[in-house]
Formats: C-alpha cells, sequence, structure tokens
C-alpha cells in the first residue's frame, strides 16, 4: 500500500519550530489520518459521512478545516496578510503544502507564520467540542484562542532562548585562567 501525502512535504512539516502534539495533527492530515465521518466510513462504519455543521456537505478533511463555512468564516476573521483573495483547494495536501511554504515568507512576521497552524488545530478541537460535546464555540472564540496559543508559545520559547543564553554566558564567565601549581622539589 501507498502511503499518503508527499514525504518532501511531511519532511518540511517535521522541521517546523512548533509544538509536537501540532506536527504530529499535521503528519495526520497529510497522512488522511484523521477521523471524520468520510473517513469512518471508509473504515466500515456505519455513520452519517456529512458535516455536523453544514448537513449538505461531506465531512472530509479539507472540509473541516478548510471549505467548510465555519471553517472559511474563521480563515477570514484571522486577518492573515496572504488570504485575502486566497482561496483554499479541495486538495488537504496542496492547502498544507501552501502554509508551510508560506511560513518561509519573508514579508510576514513570526506570529503571522506560525498562526495558520495553530488555527488548524483549533479547528480540529472545535470540531471535535461539536461532536463529542455538542458545544458549537464562535469563530471569533476560535481566532482568539488561536492567538493567545501562539504568543504563548512564542514567549516560552523566547523565555527559553533566554535561559539558555544566560547559562552559557554564566558558565564562561566561571571559566577562568589559573596559574598552574608546579610541585614543590
Amino acid at each position: 500500500m501507498v502511503p499518503h501525502g508527499s514525504v518532501e512535504i511531511k519532511n518540511k512539516l517535521w522541521k517546523l519550530p512548533i509544538i509536537p502534539k501540532i506536527k504530529y495533527m499535521l503528519w495526520r492530515t497529510i497522512s488522511k489520518a484523521l477521523p471524520t465521518r468520510s473517513r469512518l466510513l471508509t473504515r466500515g462504519m456505519d455513520i452519517d459521512p456529512h458535516c455536523p455543521r453544514c448537513p449538505t456537505e461531506e465531512e472530509t478533511i479539507n472540509h473541516v478545516l478548510f471549505t467548510c463555512p465555519y471553517a472559511a468564516s474563521i480563515w477570514g476573521l484571522s486577518n492573515f496578510p496572504w488570504l485575502p483573495g486566497h482561496t483554499f483547494s479541495q486538495d488537504t495536501e496542496e492547502n498544507i503544502s501552501f502554509l508551510i511554504n508560506s511560513f518561509s515568507s519573508n514579508t510576514l512576521n513570526t506570529e503571522q507564520r506560525l498562526a495558520p497552524f495553530w488555527l488548524i488545530w483549533r479547528l480540529w478541537k472545535a470540531r471535535n467540542n461539536l461532536v463529542f460535546n455538542k458545544f458549537s464555540e464562535s469563530c471569533s472564540r476560535v481566532v482568539t484562542q488561536t492567538e493567545a496559543e501562539v504568543n504563548e508559545w512564542l514567549q516560552d520559547v523566547n523565555r527559553r532562548e533566554e535561559a539558555s543564553d544566560l547559562k552559557r554566558s554564566s558558565q564562561r564567565a566561571n571559566v577562568r585562567w589559573k596559574k598552574p601549581v608546579f610541585p614543590l622539589v
């Protein structure tokens, strides 16, 4: 059996400076391994394949994360500078590849480059919250949570880098030359 997803895209994904749980979720997305209703149907489960938010569409991975009107509203509210005029395709791998390639853009700040990956994570969590808890989060709440989590991640990374720099500089400060002691003869 041929594995799903481009090896090149997966390799780029694993190099992203994001939380491992999000990398793993994105890897599962590219590998077509997220348990959406349409995927569960192909695994023999007797369930309705339609999206719980917009029952006219099949709940595919791409639909949940990119093309569902709920997801489209969230992407629109996110105000990413590259999104105006951009429409996501019907191909999940192409959409993830677009986001990964956008990460290397010099015109975006760090938060803008990282936020789409957290947004995908929040979209998936919002879907699960609806399916399992019957709770529908507002689009603006999903965007606000995404922004807060990205900022928290960046602050944590900065703290770790500062602590590491401080440790290195204190280690250098404690290393001093000492005159060798010669044995008395």
